[in-house]
């Protein structure tokens, strides 16, 4: 082999020149060295080779010093005691002065970071290191890993990602300083391994350095060390060639000396420089609020860590170790240690900072490197090494590990510094951690999980940027070039803190909301939409829902005072809704809760409900979107619930009757948490005014509250025990659907049947057939002439369809001017309720459909906000609250509906921050999910055949009821996909509702505007972090409705250029398209 290599170098010649020959005194000075340290073997076959391999194997032999190879291994094979002996001993987390978290970090000291950082970069202080000396062995190429295509849409290397990020930086600091294009250089330091750097040279010049100058790449050579046997003696590969490997990512130290890097950076006046490793597919390249973060703090290095997954991951930790900041490997710490939790947070492990290798150097730390880089002890790996015996000349190749590789690691330096001159940032695994290690299909850091990483990162960003995504088929996510990101990186520092897929406008309004805009309506000017993002609103934007703002506390400490007799704003005014306004029909949401009631007379009640008590001394007022909530405590410390329902709440009177029955009926027949109730009345007669609830108050604490601090074992013991709930519930048998009621209740004679002796099921009294929204009830002819109750299932299919007919408005009432086509005449809807019908008779002949469809009773709104647990045991159940609207439904309705606490959260979820319960959301959505899937399908029998077919049967019912309200396309799409999926669905016969190809053209064509108006919906709510009727909360009103001002007049003047320039989009149209009236 070896005198074939010979010959092909003779013909084809040598990119290198050969060495020169060496002199008979430098070889001889040379063997002696090798001989006083008992090395002298190499030299074995030196006078067999050729002149030309004599002086190319002196040459490798002059770059190490024998006895430096022996004391390294001496002290690598014989550690000192003191390292050896209990090595947790001595070891606590850092303490939180040389710590920051992204995940905690006030959105104000991430922008001041980053603008430092920026800052920085563009006074052409900082650098970037890449370690890149790995090749893609395990990932099946002999090529350097950062070669390596993860299988991203665009097919870029790790190489180009990176180096494209180094170019996009580069421009946001031109950008922030307002200098001129290519005046900000970010020199970027690329250390390879020996069998690397050649194919890394070659691939950038290949790529042209990626759009970067070629003077600002500098790519260079780790150090090498021989290969040891167990005997201590250098290994020889061949008989002309020390065994050599490379000396660990530890070795940068030295190279960066060796290689005169520090010598280039101290020339470019670099002072800050960020380093990280190839393979980390989420790398932040020049991260501009690390290295703000670090020159801030003014240390030698700071580090980068996520949160350790579990107790049981592999993962080394930053810690601080007998007084210094250091790494210890998983292996180096007991089960104790490692499962420890952290006394200000019990649910987080006390050693949680994982090590990702992503470090920030001072310049001035590392012009020290020669003071120090001899006290980096060096590390033993056996290996199975192949070698040429000295002794015959023959190449064994072992079959067990015959000797060690020495290398260093990157972070041995960090014991060398004191306390002050280390720090430590705690940034989010899911974007900035994706290591790519394994071979494709092992599901653990491979090319798989890799880009799944990078394409959900890219989805979580464009949906922060508005839009809405689905896949088809197996594709995932969106890939978003490091080019485009200028808007998305700048927005996500100033989120950063709630989540990148949060959209924060209120905190600083720097955010462009109206360039967003902007873009959304340049994209649909034609109202057509990317075939690579796709735009489904129905769930998404809740149509057909009823919209409730989230309950806010309002305290007050005044005493019950006389009712006014007109509407007041005081937040501790009862009768007036003070928590919050709305963007759309501010006014009428608010006068419409206005609740005309004696107060103190209210309160009078709740004293005599609470023997003992003589006074309420201090109220809470919380505000719900249906009723109003006074939380009363008493002069001897007992506190009661008394609850108000507002004029939208539902029917008068069977609002207030049926939730109070319904409480009743299921506290004697099952064991549930319900709080006492101490006195109610439906009818406004009373003293009071009004209609009222009083109850005990729940014991224990809210489940959203306590959700963030709940660890994984508690999320899925707590899910369990309220799945368990609802089972109980839905083992009770009723004879109709409808609502519960006393048998005394105020329901006209012929609407009851009579139930359990005390009670009947009369007339449904939720939002579905009873609506009260504010503004619609104008337009409609009438309450829904047949809300029940249904003893079967085709019954109550027509309370349905009589409910959507008696929705639609009147003539008089249209306003015209702010419809758009897409909404569909009275006629329109007419023929579609029509065609509603005719299918849903055909659906409940099916006796699948009637299997599904067992009357059972659940709670309308289990949610978090809803439950109360233990302060003590957040797994034990203590308190189940708002039974208003709940009702006995087809088992198919409820079906489907997955609770809060069980669902996989949407990212970003609905309109809400990117919070800790969120992130706890995320890594245990699983779980719950699985186990409320579990006793939802497996062991809740009436739930089980509607939980198994397909919920395209289902849809209709769901919206069949709100054509005009959801538009025509909403309920026609609808219509058309359950006709395209007739047969497969199993269904006898065809289905009556066929449209003709040119009425699909016509629906197609109103479908685009339909989604489009929806994803603007979509996005004006998560950009003002409110409900679909624009709800926000009173402490953000002001600067919201700057924002929206400004939003609006952004949209509006996007639409004047496209109408001035001959696209179908006009002002007309983007006004009636704009959903809020507030502006």
């Amino acid at each position: 082999m070896e005198a074939a290599q010979h010959l092909v170098q003779k013909i084809v010649g040598s990119d290198k020149s050969a060495p020169p020959q060496p002199t008979a005194e430098e070889l001889q000075k040379l063997r002696s060295t090798y001989e006083k340290a008992n090395q002298d073997h190499v030299f074995a076959f030196y006078d067999s080779l050729s002149s030309s391999e004599q002086a190319t194997f002196y040459q490798q032999l002059s770059q190490f010093d024998p006895a430096r190879i022996n004391e390294i291994t001496d002290r690598a094979l014989n550690p000192p005691a003191a390292a050896a002996d209990a090595p947790h001993a001595g070891v606590e987390p850092l303490p939180e002065s040389a710590t920051a978290s992204i995940l905690d970090s006030a959105p104000e000291d991430l922008e001041k970071w980053n603008n430092a950082g920026l800052d920085l970069i563009a006074a052409n202080k900082v650098a970037v290191l890449l370690l890149a000396g790995g090749q893609g062995t395990r990932l099946g190429s002999s090529a350097p890993k950062g070669c390596y295509d993860i299988g991203l849409p665009s097919k870029k290397s790790l190489f180009q990602i990176q180096g494209e990020r180094i170019r996009k930086i580069q421009r946001l600091a031109e950008k922030k300083a307002g200098t001129k294009a290519g005046s900000v250089t970010v020199p970027w330091y690329v250390m390879t391994s020996g069998p690397t750097r050649g194919p890394t040279e070659k691939y950038f010049q290949e790529n042209g350095y990626f759009g970067l100058q070629k003077e600002n790449v500098h790519i260079f050579e780790q150090g090498v060390l021989p290969c040891i046997s167990n005997e201590g003696k250098i290994l020889l590969e061949s008989k002309g060639r020390v065994a050599v490997a490379p000396n660990g990512n530890g070795g940068i130290y030295e190279a960066l000396v060796t290689s005169d890097i520090t010598a280039d950076m101290r020339k470019r006046g670099i002072e800050h420089i960020h380093a990280y490793c190839v393979d980390n597919c989420l790398a932040k390249v020049a991260d501009p609020v690390f290295i703000g973060f670090s020159a801030s703090k003014n240390v030698s290095i700071a580090t980068k860590v996520v949160r350790k997954r579990n107790a049981t991951e592999s993962v080394g930790l930053i810690v601080l170790k007998n007084g210094k900041p250091d790494v210890v490997e998983y292996s180096e710490i007991d089960k104790a240690t490692a499962e420890a939790k952290d006394p200000k947070q019990p649910d987080v492990l006390k050693f949680r900072a994982a090590n990702i290798v992503n470090h920030y150097y001072s310049f001035s730390f590392l012009e020290t490197i020669p003071e120090w880089s001899a006290q980096l002890p060096h590390h033993v790996a056996r290996k199975k090494i192949p070698f040429v015996e000295p002794s015959t000349g023959e190449t064994t190749k072992p079959e067990k590990p015959n000797g060690i590789k020495l290398e260093m690691f990157i972070f041995d330096v960090f014991p060398l510094l004191s306390l002050d001159k280390f720090a430590c940032m705690e940034v989010r695994r899911e974007d900035e951690f994706s290591p790519l290690k394994n071979a494709k299909g092992t599901g653990q850091d491979d090319p798989d999980t890799s880009r799944h990483d990078v394409l959900a990162q890219g989805e979580r960003w464009v949906r922060a940027a508005g839009a809405v995504v689905t896949t088809e088929g197996d594709k995932e996510g969106v890939e978003v070039s490091p080019l485009q990101q200028d808007a998305i990186a700048q927005s996500a520092v100033q989120i950063r803190a709630r989540g990148a897929s949060d959209l924060q406008p209120r905190s600083s309004g720097t955010l462009e909301i109206g360039a967003q805009l902007s873009n959304m309506l340049r994209v649909w000017r034609r109202l057509g939409v990317s075939s690579s993002v796709t735009l489904h609103c129905r769930t998404l934007c809740g149509i057909g829902s009823k919209s409730v703002p989230a309950p806010h506390t309002l305290p007050g400490s005044s005493s019950p005072g006389t009712a006014s007799q007109e509407p007041t704003r005081r937040h501790d005014d009862p009768h007036s809704y003070t928590g919050g306004r709305w963007l759309n029909r501010d006014e009428l949401q608010r006068t419409s809760r206005y609740v005309k009631f004696d107060f103190p007379a209210l309160c009078e009640r709740a004293i005599r409900a609470c023997p003992g008590a003589n006074s309420v001394v201090s109220y809470e007022k919380r505000e719900g979107g249906f009723n109003r909530v006074f939380i009363l405590t008493m002069d001897d410390g007992r506190r009661v619930v008394a609850r108000v329902p507002t004029g939208i709440a539902g029917p008068p009177r069977l609002t207030t009757n049926s939730e109070v029955a319904t409480m009743s009926y299921l506290q004697s027949k099952i064991s549930l948490p319900i709080p006492r109730i101490l006195d109610w009345s439906d009818d406004p007669s009373n003293p009071t005014g009004t209609e009222y609830i009083i109850q005990e108050h729940a014991a224990g604490v809210q489940l959203h509250q306590v959700w963030p601090k709940m660890n994984s074992e508690q999320h899925m013991l707590c899910t369990k025990a309220l799945s368990l709930t609802m089972k109980q519930m839905a083992s009770l048998d009723f004879p109709a659907y409808g609502s519960l009621y006393f048998e005394d209740a105020p329901v006209d004679s012929g609407l009851e049947i009579p139930f359990e002796q005390g009670f009947v099921v009369g007339p449904h009294c939720s939002p579905v057939f009873w609506n009260r929204n504010p503004g619609e009830l104008e337009l409609y002819h009438s309450s829904s002439p047949n809300c029940g109750p249904w003893r079967d299932l085709a019954g109550y299919c027509r309370g349905l369809m009589d409910t959507g007919f008696s929705r639609l408005p009147k003539e008089e009432a249209i306003d015209t001017g702010r419809t758009l086509p897409l909404q569909g005449s009275i006629q329109d809807h007419i023929r579609l309720l029509e065609a509603s019908r005719e299918v849903m008779q055909k659906l409940v002949e099916d006796t699948r459909i009637q299997d599904a469809a067992v009357p059972i009773l659940l709670h309308a709104d289990f949610l978090k906000r809803n439950i109360y647990v233990s302060a003590e045991d957040p797994t034990v159940i203590t308190g189940l609250i708002d039974w208003q609207s709940s009702s006995i439904e087809p088992a198919f309705l409820y079906a489907n509906e997955t609770p809060d606490f069980a669902a996989p959260p949407i990212v970003p979820s609905d309109d809400d921050e990117m919070s800790k319960q969120e992130q706890r959301e995320l890594k245990d959505a699983s779980i719950c999910y699985q186990t409320y899937d579990v006793v939802m399908t497996a062991i809740t029998p009436k739930l089980r055949p509607a939980r198994l077919l397909d919920p395209t049967l289902f849809r209709l019912f769901h919206y069949c009821h709100t054509t005009w309200r959801d538009s025509a396309p909403a309920v026609r799409q609808e219509l058309i996909e359950l006709s395209a999926r007739w047969t497969e669905l199993g269904l006898d016969g065809s289905c009556p509702f066929s449209p003709t190809e040119t009425e699909l053209k016509e629906h197609a064509r109103h479908y685009e505007d339909f989604e489009a108006v929806q994803a603007l919906k979509l996005w004006l709510k998560r950009a003002f972090d409110t409900n679909s009727d624009g709800w926000v909360p009173n402490d953000e009103w002001d600067a919201v409705r700057v924002m929206h001002r400004k939003a609006y007049e952004e949209w509006i003047q996007t639409a004047r250029e496209a109408e001035a320039s001959g696209e179908e989009m006009t002002v007309a149209k983007a006004e009636k398209m704009w959903p809020f009236d507030a502006r």
